[in-house]
């Protein structure tokens, strides 16, 4: 893939869920991860999304690594997922329990961000401060969790402080 083709893989859009609990996902996102998608929960509240074969790489990497709480909170994590098929619409059902998780409910705005090897969605817009905190601290150095992993496994308590005071 051209450098430039990568570049629209990077995009962020408001999307509404429809009655039947469906996104739009662009057709970027469904040429790059296929129709066969695993949804799982991510940090902060998140929906992650990932190809069949992105999810299974995610997988062996969690089963390597040994026990520690983060890894253990990861785990915990990502064993909400689910796999969905898009339809000829490009639309998925997101399923009931994992819009509980995210707070996202029917006729209101979700965040869909696209990246090269997942997508997110969100009931809000991602907190900036969160997101650049995040990375802050996954870029740990001697750290065991791969930095992908980390990525995904954010604490929760970084919003709550970057939140505080911003209104």
């Amino acid at each position: 893939m051209a450098d430039n083709e990568n570049l629209e893989l990077w995009t962020c859009s408001e999307r509404r869920l429809d009655p039947a609990c469906r996104l739009t996902l662009p057709k970027i996102a469904i040429d790059t991860y296929g129709t066969n998608l695993v949804l799982a929960g991510g940090s902060n509240q998140a929906i992650l999304g990932f190809s069949e074969m992105q999810w299974r790489k995610l997988e062996s990497q969690l089963s390597g690594l040994s026990l520690s709480p983060t890894t253990i909170s990861l785990q915990r994590l990502l064993s909400l997922r689910f796999t969905v098929k898009c339809d000829l619409s490009n639309r998925i059902k997101l399923p009931n329990s994992l819009l509980s998780f995210s707070g996202i409910t029917i006729n209101e705005d979700a965040m869909l961000l696209v990246m090269p090897d997942r997508f997110e969605i969100w009931n809000r817009i991602p907190d900036l401060h969160y997101l650049q905190s995040s990375v802050a601290h996954n870029f740990t150095p001697g750290s065991e969790v791969p930095e992908e992993l980390l990525a995904l496994a954010s604490s929760s308590v970084a919003v709550s402080e970057s939140s505080v005071g911003t209104g």
